[in-house]
């Protein structure tokens, strides 16, 4: 894969890889392949709630494990942005135009409909819309609905046999991640800028195998994985 080729990508934190998460993915991988791009995904360490409110939610999976996750769903890169108090500063506008496009070469962005980011929460899908149309990028935001509908695990059914009732949290697990159920036992937060650049993977085909995202708006991106 060339590193230098035109991304197409989604943004956010991706814990667990959920089956909301690989709705997105699949469009994006859409949105790539009319591109003629490569599907990334932009993620940030630590997670930005650790930066903003001094505390992450507890995470599902480590980070390398998103990782392998991220590339098994068919994603080809995983940039991994070190997030600080000075890139959430960063104006909406300056990240789409300085970071994504400018920075990254995007060809195409693909997010959930109440997808928000930038200084104060301030871009909104409509921003990114409207930046697409203007700097030549594809854009799509998944109905909310869509993203939901692939979350809900199906109800028990009162006709199913005592043995195939859900015990505990291993089948709404598997049935919400597409994965069988895991416990990592780890917090997915991480060192930021100081982490040293994880070596490159090659993407695996199984969907889910093993055990179960600056003040001048430019910050330093580690490319956490890249499939060759």
């Amino acid at each position: 894969m060339n590193d230098s080729a035109p991304l197409a990508v989604t943004i956010g934190n991706f814990d667990g890889v959920h089956l909301g998460h690989r709705a997105i993915l699949a469009r994006l991988k859409a949105h790539a392949r009319a591109a003629g791009a490569t599907p990334a995904v932009v993620t940030f360490d630590p997670h930005p709630q650790a930066v903003l409110r001094g505390h992450a939610p507890l995470a599902l999976t480590t980070a390398p494990r998103r990782t392998e996750l991220l590339q098994e769903a068919g994603i080809d890169r995983v940039l991994v942005i070190p997030f600080d108090r000075s890139l959430s500063l960063v104006e909406p506008e300056a990240f789409v135009s300085e970071m994504l496009v400018r920075g990254l070469g995007v060809r195409a962005v693909v997010v959930g409909e109440n997808f928000r980011f930038g200084h104060k929460a301030r871009g909104d899908t409509g921003m990114l819309a409207t930046m697409g149309r203007e700097l030549g990028f594809s854009f799509e935001a998944v109905p909310l609905k869509e993203l939901t509908a692939a979350r809900s695990p199906p109800l028990p059914s009162a006709k199913r046999s005592p043995g195939a009732t859900w015990r505990g949290r291993t089948r709404p697990s598997a049935a919400v991640t597409g994965c069988p159920a895991a416990s990592s036992g780890a917090r997915d937060g991480g060192s930021g800028s100081d982490s040293p650049p994880p070596t490159s993977t090659r993407r695996r085909t199984s969907a889910c195998r093993g055990s179960a995202s600056t003040p001048d708006t430019s910050p330093s991106v580690r490319n956490d994985s890249s499939a060759r």
